[in-house]
């Protein structure tokens, strides 16, 4: 407890500050083979970093992604449920060689953190931290889903306002989907006609369902920003092409094979079932 209060002590001055964060937390990707863990909904930091550290690893993502898009072209989600599946071996070795490595309070008031993990005791990371107010604006916050370089990149935003780990946990996630609903190709779309009570015209609305099922290997966090004006959290995710894997884009891929040279495509083969457990979004 002694140790607790004189950490607590030392973070306080920089967590009145809401723009300064561990260069750790900002840049996860110049410190590689560490994992951030958030504590959210009574989870503890270090169970959602095994989990993240799975994730992160090799996970397959399973569920349906439903969206409202109306006459001006608005989007709305309507519903997103899936999982994010991985061995339950895999889970249990990580949480056996999990060693924190650093923290920092990200709500005082709901006594939430951020914390730094590592599946090496002797990792250490210098206590260096970076006011994003005297930093530019970063352009990839403006992009939403591109590829550059073999990498498919994808940026989630959700707003900053109520609990702020699972504000940036959402943002994550809704960078996972930016790449996966960009090249997914299993849909289906209901168009609804509806008269306007005004103006007496038929306005058209539209609903699209996504059946999201892939295999995911070596997904990487970018970078993290805290877009203070606009009271929004970002996260940029990359995964390399070759490390995104679906049934769905198999399927198209043979049934394009197949219109080339004017016979059949073989049927996809149905991959061998291993045991695995529900990871947490």
């Amino acid at each position: 407890m002694k140790y607790l209060l004189l950490f607590l002590a030392w973070c306080f001055p920089f967590v009145l500050r809401a723009q300064v964060y561990p260069e750790w937390f900002l840049y996860p990707s110049r410190y590689p083979n560490l994992v951030i863990g958030f504590t959210y909904n009574q989870t503890p930091a270090e169970v959602d970093g095994a989990r993240m550290y799975c994730v992160y690893q090799e996970c397959i993502a399973d569920g349906k992604y439903i969206v409202y898009t109306n006459e001006k072209d608005d989007r709305f989600l309507i519903e997103s449920d899936y999982y994010y599946y991985f061995p339950d071996s895999l889970l249990q070795a990580v949480q056996e060689r999990l060693y924190q490595v650093d923290c920092f309070i990200t709500s005082v008031a709901r006594r939430d953190m951020a914390c730094l993990f590592s599946l090496d005791s002797a990792v250490n990371v210098p206590k260096k931290f970076i006011d994003i107010s005297q930093l530019p604006e970063p352009d990839w916050i403006r992009k939403r889903f591109w590829i550059e370089n073999g990498y498919i990149y994808g940026v989630g935003l959700y707003t900053s306002q109520g609990n702020k780990n699972d504000a940036w946990k959402t943002a994550e996630e809704q960078a996972f989907f930016a790449i996966m609903t960009n090249i997914v190709t299993k849909f289906y779309s209901i168009r609804l006609a509806t008269e306007s009570n005004i103006a007496r015209e038929q306005l058209y609305e539209t609903a699209t369902a996504l059946k999201l099922k892939f295999q995911l290997k070596n997904i990487e966090v970018m970078e993290r920003w805290n877009s203070v004006k606009e009271e929004l959290f970002y996260v940029l995710v990359r995964i390399k092409h070759s490390n995104i894997h679906s049934p769905f884009l198999t399927a198209q891929s043979q049934l394009q094979d197949s219109l080339r040279v004017l016979k059949p495509a073989s049927t996809p083969t149905t991959p061998g079932r291993v045991k695995l457990i529900q990871g947490k979004k």
